[in-house]
């Protein structure tokens, strides 16, 4: 197998093109529109507004500011979701009761958990097909390579690559 050297044999004409941070999130941009409008069409909502509401699901009762960890959205962006899908009646909130009245714990309303099942039949539907180009072997091959490259990313690379975290 060979080295990863930073540059592909099939680059585009665009230097960042060679960069493996670049290609992921391009990668995952373009494949997020795409079931965006398809989650759109199937659910009326966004991709980011269904990953916190599975976020939500999975987790009832999470405050905002564990919302804003775990998707990794910018801390306005998540406040416009939470409240579209309050808005909505999707989710619902309620004070934490940990002394400071601006921390509020989320929750699914029935119509929020039924919003979810169904996101989750078109989600399955949408992987199937994204990873269909691959073989069943390459397709496991890429998860176990995605753990591998996350592990290192939050664990040594940041010390390894002389950046200080």
């Amino acid at each position: 197998m060979q080295q990863y050297d930073g540059q592909c044999a099939q680059m585009g004409a665009h230097h960042f093109d060679r960069y493996l941070t670049y290609r992921l999130e391009r990668l995952s941009e373009e494949a997020i529109e795409i079931a965006s409008r398809i989650y759109r069409d199937t659910c009326g909502l966004t991709v980011r507004e269904i990953r916190v509401l599975r976020l939500i699901h999975d987790r009832p009762g999470i405050i905002f500011s564990l919302v804003v960890r775990e998707t990794l959205f910018e801390r306005s962006f998540t406040s416009r979701v939470i409240s579209g899908l309050t808005r909505k009646r999707l989710i619902s909130r309620t004070a934490a009761g940990k002394g400071d009245a601006r921390v509020y714990e989320f929750r699914l309303t029935r119509k929020g958990e039924e919003t979810v099942a169904a996101a989750d039949r078109v989600g399955l539907v949408l992987e199937r097909s994204l990873m269909s180009p691959l073989s069943g072997v390459e397709q496991k091959r890429l998860l176990d390579y995605l753990d591998r490259l996350t592990a290192w990313v939050e664990g040594d690379f940041a010390a390894r690559a002389g950046v200080p975290r």
